[in-house]
């Protein structure tokens, strides 16, 4: 699915959403010197993958926390 066909099957479900568009983030810093509508909320996905390349994952966290990834695999 494409952007938009993702937010028109949010609106056929009726499930609220807000968009807001920027440029790739690659820390926090970064997302500091943005205006985003909702700062209390900001957080940060990390995309990993196994060593083998066979599984990923999308871990989703507070903005100001630390990820311990050596804790997610075990």
């Amino acid at each position: 699915m494409n952007k938009q066909e993702i937010y028109a099957l949010l609106s056929s479900k009726n499930i609220w959403h807000e968009v807001t568009e920027h440029k790739a983030m690659y820390n926090m810093a970064e997302v500091a010197e943005i205006h985003l509508p909702h700062p209390e909320a900001d957080a940060k996905n990390l995309f990993i993958r196994d060593d083998k390349k066979r599984n990923y994952y999308l871990i989703t966290v507070k903005g100001d926390k630390r990820t311990d990834l050596k804790a997610f695999w075990q």
